[in-house]
């Protein structure tokens, strides 16, 4: 598929270089192609509520997002944006007994569903939003959702990690 519009673009530079050839010696010619791009953007940081443990778990969840793809490729080859987090760990790097749950947002339409089956864990990378080939091009946004059940025996303090959001 990418064959094609190189090809085209060779009989294109060609077609222009030949009058410029015959100009004579000044003339020239400058000629940028651009194939486009693919690229994500989403949140710099994301907060969850405070808990207050009781002798019973306690489930806390926050909206994220947006988190957008941007395709500008004239091939529109189609993507993946995927996440992943570890289970957040406390300062002195001890982890959670949980893990971050990826609650799916609505795909634009057009795209494929986030992710299926509803709520999925983050330990493993986990959808989204996708595109088919021959969609996704512009600019494409969902808002899921993260949750975490913290467990009744987690140790008072701060607890942090890394959501790692990838298109391809």
């Amino acid at each position: 598929m990418r064959a094609e519009p190189l090809a085209a673009l060779a009989a294109v530079a060609f077609l222009a270089l030949a009058p410029a050839a015959a100009a004579g010696d000044d003339a020239g010619l400058a000629l940028q192609v651009s194939g486009g791009g693919l690229s994500a953007s989403g949140p710099d940081r994301i907060d969850l509520p405070a808990v207050r443990l009781s002798g019973r778990p306690v489930t806390v969840e926050v909206p994220v997002g947006p988190f957008a793809v941007t395709d500008t490729r004239s091939d529109a080859p189609g993507w993946s944006l995927v996440a992943r987090a570890e289970p957040p760990s406390d300062a002195l790097g001890r982890p959670m007994a949980a893990g971050l749950v990826l609650v799916p947002g609505d795909a634009p339409a057009g795209l494929g569903p986030a992710a299926t089956g509803g709520a999925a864990g983050l330990d493993t990378p986990r959808a989204l939003m996708r595109a088919q080939p021959g969609r996704g091009t512009g600019v494409s946004a969902v808002r899921p959702r993260l949750r975490l059940t913290v467990p009744a025996d987690t140790a008072s303090g701060p607890y942090t990690t890394t959501l790692v959001v990838t298109v391809s």
